[in-house]
């Protein structure tokens, strides 16, 4: 059973690492594409049909903190798993400041991976529902500001009763 628009990309230089991750992924129902060329990995993101990044951090060429920063600059709306052998706090906290949504630990746990996986598409209607809810916000706020800035100002008295 495919779920439906959920796409996801491993990037990994590990050919055989990188297949195990799509393995479980398309078993579980997910169209997960696998690249060990980093390159490819980050012009397949720069397409934006993918929701879900699962993305090693140590390749050659283009490393993973490069493919990493894509989505930081570009704005895109792709959650990134990084899933690395890196432990270090030292590690961890650039990638987190990057956006990275979780960082499971390699070799991976299949229901450790699946959960991350699951958790970070969970997050799409939210992130939906808050883009539109400060759209209309937005909107509201041009509203008065144009109605405030294109009314004439008025002068209102009162009597010494109080009344207008």
């Amino acid at each position: 059973m495919l779920v439906p628009n959920h796409k996801i990309l491993v990037v990994d230089d590990d050919p055989v690492h990188g297949a195990s991750v799509r393995e479980v992924l398309t078993a579980h129902g997910y169209d997960a594409h696998f690249t060990e060329q980093s390159q490819e990995g980050l012009e397949l993101l720069r397409q934006g049909n993918y929701q879900v990044l699962i993305l090693d951090l140590n390749m050659p060429g283009t490393s993973g903190m490069n493919i990493l920063e894509e989505p930081a600059a570009t704005k895109a709306k792709v959650k990134t798993i990084v899933l690395s052998g890196e432990s270090t706090l030292d590690s961890v906290t650039p990638i987190l400041r990057l956006g990275a949504y979780d960082f499971p630990q390699k070799p991976f746990q299949t229901q450790l991976l699946l959960t991350s996986v699951t958790h970070a598409l969970d997050h799409y209607p939210l992130e939906e529902r808050n883009r539109s809810m400060a759209a209309a916000a937005e909107a509201s706020h041009e509203l008065h500001e144009f109605l405030v800035n294109s009314t004439p100002d008025i002068i209102y008295m009162s009597d010494e009763s109080g009344n207008f």
